[in-house]
């Protein structure tokens, strides 16, 4: 295999110089710095309406934390039942809360912005 073709040293360098460019790779298109552009640009369609969540997952966590983040006097909360206006970060495209604004893949998961009421028009 490949182990056999180098010493221990070299096969190290060779793991090492491959995680010094797959990392970087990884944390941008897979975590991180993904996240972190979906999150501002759910701030930027959403900005003046209110803004809930309706995912539980680790994406939608991770982008709802970094919306806190970047606006903590105002946390998300959950999408209330009698909402009639605004957006919700979602793991579906579900028609009940709203029509899609826009999908984010985050991962391997999807992410939604759907959005209700005058909202709909401001964040297309």
């Amino acid at each position: 295999g490949i182990r056999d073709r180098f010493t221990g040293l070299e096969f190290r360098r060779v793991l090492f110089r491959s995680a010094a460019f797959l990392f970087p790779y990884y944390q941008s298109h897979y975590r991180g710095e993904h996240y972190l552009r979906a999150a501002d640009a759910i701030m930027q369609k959403s900005k003046g309406y209110p803004l809930y969540t309706a995912s539980d997952t680790a994406s939608g966590l991770c982008v709802a934390g970094y919306i806190d983040a970047m606006r903590p006097a105002d946390p998300l909360v959950w999408v209330p039942r009698d909402f009639s206006e605004g957006f919700v970060i979602a793991e579906t495209a579900d028609a009940q809360l709203g029509a899609i604004v826009a999908r984010y893949t985050l991962g391997g998961d999807e992410l939604y912005l759907l959005c209700r009421g005058a909202a709909c028009a401001a964040g297309r």
